[in-house]
């Protein structure tokens, strides 16, 4: 699959990415690296330069689907959320191989994450459950809501009270 990046002044390509065998599930941008990572459904995630305009970095395939990525203690940290509830850890730098998984006690999939702060994110999950997990010490600190019985696919801070 191609990752396209637009430059929306000049309304052109500004660089393009074939990094994934399979549909981009997610994206995220680590600004102070200029660099984008994504994970895919094949199973990798990607860091792509935005300065050199190539594919810096690819893991090995995952045993099941990448649905979700977020950067973490102050960019050391890179998770991803998978197809059966895993998540995995890479350090900045090492994206060979993740350096830790964190294994929930459901099986259901991590799509969504967002982050809380350098310590926690909030998970979406498919069977609509949303929930407060810590990251290194790896641990659910506690369901937060649940929506019913659909998947949350999203998730969005808000200022506004």
């Amino acid at each position: 699959m191609m990752m396209v990046v637009w430059d929306t002044r000049e309304r052109s390509c500004c660089n393009s990415f074939e990094a994934h065998e399979d549909y981009i599930s997610d994206i995220t941008f680590a600004s102070d690296a200029m660099k984008l990572l994504a994970t895919s459904g094949d199973g990798t995630l990607s860091v792509c330069n935005l300065r050199r305009n190539k594919v810096q970095a690819q893991s090995e395939f995952s045993e099941d689907e990448l649905l979700s990525v977020v950067l973490m203690k102050n960019g050391r940290k890179v998770v991803c959320g998978s197809q059966t509830g895993i998540m995995l850890l890479y350090s900045w730098g090492c994206f060979k191989d993740c350096s830790d998984r964190f294994v929930d006690l459901s099986s259901n999939s991590i799509d969504t994450m967002l982050k809380l702060d350098e310590d926690r994110i909030i998970t979406g999950s498919e069977n609509g459950m949303i929930n407060l997990v810590g990251i290194l010490p790896n641990r659910v600190i506690q369901p937060v809501a649940e929506h019913s019985e659909y998947p949350v696919e999203r998730l969005a801070s808000s200022n506004v009270l």
